[in-house]
């Protein structure tokens, strides 16, 4: 009698976990990216500025 409810019970826990452990990796993902992201603009931003100050005192 116990056992379907038992088992029922264990399936949700089980893919109640898988959600919540895939959440979890596409938050980090993005977080990652995100951060790379951020960090590529930092880099970039700045080399653009570079560059259109050099091509504006070239003038």
């Amino acid at each position: 009698m116990l056992a379907p409810f038992l088992n029922r019970r264990v399936s949700s826990f089980l893919g109640l976990s898988i959600v919540v452990t895939l959440a979890f990796i596409a938050g980090a993902v993005i977080i990652y990216q995100s951060s790379k992201l951020k960090a590529l603009q930092e880099e970039i931003v700045p080399w653009y500025i570079q560059q259109m100050t050099a091509t504006t005192t070239n003038y």
